[in-house]
């Protein structure tokens, strides 16, 4: 990260902060804490401007040598002060294994309320030190904002077997496919395709052998004889079955394939080893299917994969070293890294299929990448390897490196002139089936968008553009058991971000069911501890920012909780084509990028760790276990001062139904199984 020097003094401040579910009540009080000045550099004179891009030989030559790493165009420099390094206007990026993105960052001062509760484990998994007992699910997190340490891309990258058995692979088939295959359906048949295809092959084969034909395609004569059509059909199912031998060859080159899995099916073995590579690429699916784009990236060279791995990691540390948040999704400007494209899964600019915003900033989180990239000469999988070997060979907690990067733009400041906007965009009141259970079309042609603006001199720059969520239809699972549906709103009006939560935690209400906190390991049950977090996987993701609405001025100000937070969150499928609890859900890692933009770029005070006490007995429906879930913190609490004002707006209500409907609404019985199915603690 970017470290600058900073001013901090204690005092007290009681806040009331609620961290519960996205219709919850308030919560306690907070304690005393430490204040801050936002730490980012003045963008600063033109010629300290022109030197941060075009680095004079003077850092290389004179002066008195420093202890950290300065690279330029692929060379090391002579080493430079820290002081030196700002004065001139060069980046300080943290290359270690210890590195952990700002909204992480700890407070000794504060004693143990200063320490982060999620920052170890996400250590842990961004170093992939995996425990045998969790969900090796978790081995890869680049999809859900923990990207791997640079040692561990190092090891992919030197891995010459693993690159081997993927080069020994044939994707013809895989590149045939145009259909997407779904794991663990109509297993009967997947397994009739295989054997049908052997059987056909050799008969034909055969036939072929006797009529002295060079091969079976001569069989096929446009006739509509046995042999004629047997060839036709053998065509059709072939390709699919070899394409899903080559898919489970690559996920064998890996690692992740169960050998379980039955040869040539995408069996639900095959299904979950292709959710691993999914997660890995940072390619939103659904279930583990074989889509387009999961197959595209089967097809890669195995090499360019892991470097683009390691040129998003770099992002995310150059992202959170510069306080740089502008990625194009306000212009529909997209960029490049060393002439690549990092994000494989179009999903990711999904927002871009609407037209630019005036005033959209362009891609600048590109730009400084693969000003970062080429600093160190990373250009290709090769060279970033050679460095890697020479320079990250071993471990480090801390690689403090110097580099020249573009300046930041002249509207960033210490303390930026912001303003949110959320545009709801086409909001459904109607309940969505029919009263003999057909679903009703209900077309969102507009999806809701998180907007952030800076105002300078006078005019106003979109930021960003984000896809996120607005509450709506959700079934739900009643205490009594029945089976329905229940409207989740998003309230409109003025609110404000005041309280950025990092690693935030959910505490159930009692009237959450404790079915739906335990979840069933084979036989036994164990508490759900994902849900609830803090974690990557849980309710409200990585970060969080709640909205407050501000009732006076000064600091007599009154602030109200009606439950609703812009959070983190790993159900990529609803930001961008469902609904929330009445959240507004953002990708993980962009919550994460926020937060630390928000650190960056406003005063804010560190209040630290947010005390809870809840202890619960869970028993599983018709069971006699017993379960304890017991939380006793909310999560890392920074108090943004001034709070950046937010707008929700009304978006377009659509249909003859023009507010929200209250109240539970059963289920016809033959949509009950799949609502129970479906059904999610309403916590975000």
């Amino acid at each position: 990260m970017v470290q600058h020097a900073t001013s901090s003094r204690s005092h007290a401040l009681a806040i009331a902060i609620a961290l519960g579910s996205c219709a919850g009540p308030s919560g306690p009080a907070q304690p005393v804490g430490q204040t801050h000045e936002a730490r980012v550099t003045e963008g600063g004179s033109d010629e300290a401007r022109a030197d941060a891009v075009g680095v004079d030989e003077e850092l290389d030559e004179t002066g008195p040598p420093g202890d950290i790493p300065f690279w330029t165009d692929g060379r090391a420099r002579r080493p430079v002060t820290r002081e030196r390094a700002e004065r001139r206007g060069l980046a300080l990026v943290d290359l270690g294994e210890a590195w952990a993105p700002t909204i992480f960052t700890e407070d000794p001062s504060l004693g143990a309320r200063g320490r982060q509760p999620y920052r170890r484990e996400f250590l842990r998994l961004a170093n992939e030190q995996h425990r045998r007992q969790r969900d090796p699910m978790e081995r890869h997190l680049e999809l859900y904002g923990i990207f791997p340490t640079l040692n561990v891309v190092r090891a992919r990258l030197a891995d010459e077997e693993r690159h081997r058995c993927h080069d020994a692979v044939d994707d013809a088939a895989i590149a045939s496919l145009d259909d997407t295959i779904r794991p663990g359906s109509d297993p009967t048949g997947q397994r009739r395709r295989v054997m049908s295809v052997q059987v056909l092959r050799r008969r034909l084969e055969d036939v072929a052998r006797r009529r002295r034909l060079p091969s079976i395609d001569a069989l096929d004569d446009g006739s509509n004889s046995r042999e004629a059509q047997e060839v036709r059909r053998l065509r059709r199912m072939e390709p699919v079955v070899a394409a899903i031998r080559a898919v489970q060859a690559h996920l064998r080159c890996e690692g992740t394939l169960s050998s379980r899995a039955r040869d040539g099916e995408l069996d639900a073995h095959t299904g979950r080893a292709i959710r691993i590579w999914q997660s890995r690429h940072m390619i939103i699916s659904l279930a583990g299917r074989l889509d387009e784009t999961t197959r595209a990236s089967l097809t890669m060279d195995s090499r360019e994969l892991d470097f683009l791995t390691l040129l998003r990691a770099l992002r995310e540390r150059v992202v959170d070293a510069t306080g740089i948040l502008e990625d194009g999704s306000a212009s529909n400007q997209w960029g490049t890294v060393v002439g690549r494209q990092l994000q494989i899964d179009d999903e990711f600019r999904a927002v871009g299929r609407v037209p630019p915003l005036p005033n959209g900033a362009p891609d600048l989180v590109s730009a400084q990448t693969d000003a970062a990239a080429r600093a160190l000469g990373w250009t290709d999988p090769a060279a970033a390897l050679a460095w890697l070997d020479a320079h990250a060979r071993e471990r480090a907690d801390h690689r403090v490196v110097a580099l020249p990067l573009p300046p930041p733009p002249e509207y960033h400041s210490r303390q930026m002139d912001l303003r949110v906007e959320i545009d709801r965009g086409d909001v459904h009141y109607a309940f969505p089936f029919t009263p003999d259970g057909r679903p009703r079309g209900m077309v969102q042609r507009n999806r809701p968008v998180t907007t952030i603006f800076a105002r300078h001199e006078g005019r106003e720059i979109a930021l960003v553009r984000w896809n996120t969520t607005i509450g709506g239809w959700q079934p739900e699972v009643n205490p009594q058991g029945g089976v329905g549906m229940r409207y989740k709103e998003s309230d409109v009006g003025p609110r404000i971000w005041r309280h950025l939560i990092a690693g935030p935690a959910w505490l159930p209400p009692p009237s959450t069911p404790d079915d739906e906190l335990l979840v069933r390991s084979g036989s036994t049950w164990r508490v759900n501890d994902s849900i609830t977090g803090p974690g990557y996987d849980s309710a409200y993701g990585l970060a969080m920012v709640i909205h407050h609405i501000q009732r006076g001025e000064g600091p007599g100000a009154e602030l109200l909780d009606n439950g609703i937070r812009s959070h983190g969150s790993v159900s990529y499928r609803s930001i961008l084509r469902g609904y929330s609890h009445g959240c507004h859900r953002l990708f993980n890692h962009l919550a994460v990028r926020m937060g630390g933009f928000l650190l960056h770029h406003r005063a804010y005070t560190t209040q630290g760790q947010i005390a809870a006490s809840l202890r619960r007995e869970l028993r599983p429906a018709g069971s006699e276990e017993m379960h304890v879930l017991e939380l006793t913190q909310r999560g890392f609490l920074f108090d943004l001062d001034p709070p950046v004002p937010v707008e929700v707006l009304p978006g377009n209500i659509r249909g003859n139904a023009t507010r929200p409907p209250t109240g539970f609404f059963p289920l016809p019985a033959e949509l009950q199984a799949q609502a129970r199915a479906e059904a999610e603690p309403a916590v975000n």
